[in-house]
């Protein structure tokens, strides 16, 4: 039932929003996160290795988020995951949906969903695509012992291990609210 409800909703929301392009600001403030994200998590990195970059994702990784958000209008961008280390990424029952069927189709295109009038939710599926992400995301094989220790350390109830390079790790989701 889900993947109708998509479907529609989808086709729905492309034929509504074609004057608006509510699609394509969602992609937009969702790349501007995830440029943010890559940029800060990259540098770090390269200054100082996976543990540095582990402390800046601890640190850092919700500031960044903060201030991609308050640059945006009307629209918020987040995180969503059905295994989270940060309970704040942890998804509605809406996005479970959308999660599951992401998970389920294996798609990399992004989906728009009509709530309301006004109210749009633009998600875009993330995948283990680079090796750097399973030193802190993967297996016992993949994961980097010391930078996983600041993780554990920081995140007692992580569920965010145990992927291996380009499985299905969570979406990003821009909430749109147009003014009338």
């Amino acid at each position: 039932m889900i993947k109708k409800i998509i479907l529609i909703s989808t086709i729905t929301s492309t034929i509504l929003i074609s004057d608006t392009n509510v699609t394509t600001l969602g992609e937009e403030a969702i790349m501007s996160m995830v440029k943010s994200l890559k940029h800060t998590l990259k540098g770090a990195i390269k200054e100082g290795g996976m543990v540095n970059g582990a402390n800046v994702c601890k640190d850092s990784a919700v500031a960044v988020e903060r201030d991609v958000n308050s640059k945006l209008n009307n629209i918020v961008v987040k995180r969503v995951t059905t295994k989270p280390r940060n309970i704040d990424n942890t998804p509605s029952q809406d996005e479970l949906k959308v999660l599951n069927e992401f998970e389920k189709t294996n798609s990399k295109k992004s989906i728009t969903i009509k709530i309301d009038e006004n109210h749009y939710k633009v998600y875009k599926p993330i995948y283990m695509e680079m090796k750097v992400c399973v030193a802190c995301h993967g297996d016992e094989k993949t994961l980097n012992k010391r930078a996983y220790d600041i993780i554990k350390n920081n995140y007692k109830n992580d569920k965010a291990i145990g992927y291996k390079k380009d499985d299905f790790r969570g979406a990003f989701v821009a909430d749109i609210i147009l003014k009338p």
